[in-house]
């Protein structure tokens, strides 16, 4: 997965209680990428979330994007 998230300070990708943390090449960079396995998700109706976090002080990521597989 390759994720375009301009000012972010980390990226994750969230699956009931399964995050995956996305990586970047440092800065400039704001391409986030990772390998995420949604395979035990097959075949279960199971939300996926997009969530960054902005501020380096904080732990608490926003969530970008929703959906429903």
């Amino acid at each position: 997965m390759q994720l375009d998230v301009p000012l972010a300070m980390a990226v994750a990708v969230v699956v009931g209680d399964d995050w995956t943390q996305l990586s970047t090449r440092g800065p400039p960079s704001t391409v986030w990428e990772g390998d995420v396995d949604l395979s035990r998700f097959f075949g279960r109706e199971s939300r996926l979330f997009v969530c960054a976090n902005y501020d380096t002080g904080s732990s608490s990521y926003q969530t970008l994007l929703e959906y429903t597989m």
